[in-house]
């Protein structure tokens, strides 16, 4: 599958998510700002968005937020979704106990996306950006997701990603070993804890299967 997305469509969620993390309205000069869009551009998206009733917009303070239509038409998500409710709020429970950043990802093609995350409570630590997108053989959560997988879709993932990024290639000996290590973790554990002394950092992967429809 491609992983080249229209700018448009990329653009308008990008808009979303923005909201989503500021929560509360802004002027098309912010959110130009804030997106790095020309402000044309921006004008022009908002416009659209308007148009269609899933923006509101406050003629005194010339601000723009998400309108009653656009969460009327997702508003039977979180019953659909009550699996993944469930994961948000373990993860929720998971960052107030160990006060570390916790993230929740998802596979999409073959990048991993931050879909939920929660930063650390001490001063230093890994920063969370929802949306933020990553190569999955790039990224310890990448390579946790792929350890389980079939091996005909794990191969053509790791054939994808290495036709997308030609020139950061990881060395297959290195990835076989990886995989097999963290397959093995998970078989024992159910959990991947990862740990590399000359970065000074360590982590816990925990794959999590979608629910079925």
């Amino acid at each position: 599958m491609d992983d080249k997305v229209i700018k448009s469509v990329r653009r308008v969620f990008e808009i979303f998510e923005m909201f989503d993390s500021v929560r509360r309205p802004l002027p098309a000069k912010d959110i130009s700002d804030r997106l790095g869009y020309p402000l044309v551009s921006t004008h022009a998206l908002l416009k659209s968005i308007y148009l269609m009733g899933y923006i509101d917009f406050d003629m005194s303070s010339r601000c723009y937020y998400p309108s009653r239509s656009l969460a009327a038409i997702v508003d039977w998500i979180p019953d659909f979704l009550d699996h993944e409710k469930r994961i948000v709020s373990y993860a929720t429970e998971l960052n107030e106990k160990t006060r570390e950043t916790v993230n929740i990802l998802r596979r999409v093609g073959a990048r991993i996306r931050v879909v939920h995350g929660l930063e650390t409570k001490f001063p230093i630590g890994v920063a969370s950006q929802i949306g933020t997108m990553m190569p999955i053989l790039h990224s310890l959560t990448g390579l946790a997701a792929i350890a389980g997988m079939d091996p005909a879709e794990r191969d053509w993932l790791i054939e994808h990603e290495r036709t997308l990024t030609p020139d950061n290639v990881i060395d297959e000996k290195e990835l076989n070993s990886i995989l097999h290590d963290f397959s093995e973790k998970k078989r024992r554990c159910g959990a991947i804890f990862w740990s590399k002394e000359s970065a000074r950092s360590a982590c816990l992967l925990s794959p999590v299967a979608r629910a079925r429809c």
